[in-house]
């Protein structure tokens, strides 16, 4: 049982310095002042599988009002008055979730009906900025360095641990979606901006408990990139405020203080919260960094007569220029599509790096139509193809 405060003013040093309209739980010190029996529990039961409960138990003491115009020492010297109730709550043990704040109060011999309570999940939402890798190998000339939209952001388990709750990972994703034989618990797209937001992740709380991103180049974007696979985990540090961590070395996240780094774990705020009001949901902000993969040239082969149709089985050959060369030759599929994938790029040796060849051509051939020439137009010197660019011709 708890004790409560509906305050009705506060003073400091006898001074009357608001009236205002609220309501305070009372520490165990605090209530014992008005009863022997504040924190008694009054009886304890494991949920059934759809979360329905019943207590068993007599309360001889009526609830409600004890005592009107009570009055208890706050913090800073200040005193609170207000009429002081006896009530009821209920406590969830679970690490993973927080006690509703629902009063409930049971008078002597009463059958009651909680209701539908609702206990929050203690999550956090994890928003990550997908940037270019910051290797000097890759600068100069090259197609993307700062933040990459159209990445697609996967957080992942490879094992679940027992008694995890079982929703967890916002945006959803397709029930039993995998990923390199790993589970996948959310993904999404980046913006423009290059950032993504994951949502109801919990804390690693099991030492076996971790989860992975990866991250990679979506098929309808203009780049080609990859994150490894990478696996991190979340708990609480205490002593720590929720503005305490900052981006370290390669995006990781480690605290302004000394020492509290340790490898992929990434330590949240100090957490004593019992009740769903008391929670600070966190938002923890994390760079990561993607490796520009070798260029990428793909498109679709259509009629032009009959626009949107695409032309089966036509011959695509891949063509170096200076001299010319055949690099490589594919044949487009019922619905005119082809791609050349890990082209090879050739760049400076010396800082900068700049990219200066090859320059490519593709010549199309099909039955029943004209021999057509198309240049193709990179983002390196003279057109060359870069690092990280998917060239997409439609």
């Amino acid at each position: 049982m708890d004790v409560k405060s509906t305050s009705s003013n506060v003073k400091s040093g006898g001074s009357l310095l608001e009236d205002p309209e609220a309501e305070i739980l009372l520490s165990h010190s605090q209530a014992i002042l008005f009863g022997n029996d504040p924190d008694k529990v009054l009886d304890v039961k494991v949920t059934d599988a759809n979360g329905n409960f019943k207590f068993m138990f007599i309360n001889p003491d009526s609830m409600k009002l004890i005592k009107k115009n009570g009055e208890i020492a706050g913090p800073g010297g200040l005193n609170y008055t207000g009429d002081i109730y006896r009530t009821a709550r209920i406590m969830v043990d679970d690490p993973y979730f927080l006690s509703p704040d629902n009063d409930i109060y049971i008078q002597p011999y009463e059958y009651k009906d909680a209701g539908v309570l609702t206990s929050i999940l203690k999550s956090y939402t994890l928003q990550i900025t997908v940037k270019g890798s910051n290797s000097q190998t890759y600068q100069g000339n090259q197609f993307l360095e700062g933040a990459l939209d159209q990445m697609v952001v996967y957080i992942l388990r490879k094992n679940r641990p027992l008694n995890l709750p079982d929703d967890e990972g916002i945006p959803d994703s397709p029930t039993g979606e995998t990923k390199f034989g790993y589970k996948v618990i959310a993904k999404d797209t980046t913006n423009q901006n290059g950032v993504v937001s994951i949502g109801e992740l919990i804390l690693n709380l099991n030492p076996s408990d971790k989860y992975y991103y990866y991250a990679e180049s979506s098929i309808n974007a203009s780049h080609t990139y990859k994150t490894g696979l990478i696996s991190f985990k979340f708990d609480y540090t205490p002593g720590y405020g929720s503005n305490s961590y900052v981006e370290g070395l390669n995006g990781k996240i480690v605290h302004k203080e000394p020492g509290i780094n340790n490898g992929n774990t990434i330590s949240l705020i100090q957490d004593y919260s019992v009740f769903n009001s008391e929670y600070f949901h966190p938002t923890v902000t994390w760079n990561i960094y993607a490796t520009p993969l070798m260029p990428e040239v793909r498109g679709r082969i259509v009629r032009g007569d009959q626009p949107g149709i695409g032309i089966g089985g036509a011959i695509v050959k891949l063509v170096k220029v200076n001299p010319i060369s055949l690099e490589r030759q594919k044949t487009t599929n019922a619905n005119g599509n082809f791609s050349f994938s890990f082209l090879n790029v050739t760049y400076s040796q010396d800082p900068p790096y700049n990219v200066n060849g090859p320059l490519r051509l593709l010549w199309i051939t099909a039955n029943g139509f004209k021999f057509r020439i198309i240049n193709i137009q990179g983002k390196g010197a003279d057109g060359a193809l870069v690092w990280g660019q998917r060239l997409n011709l439609g």
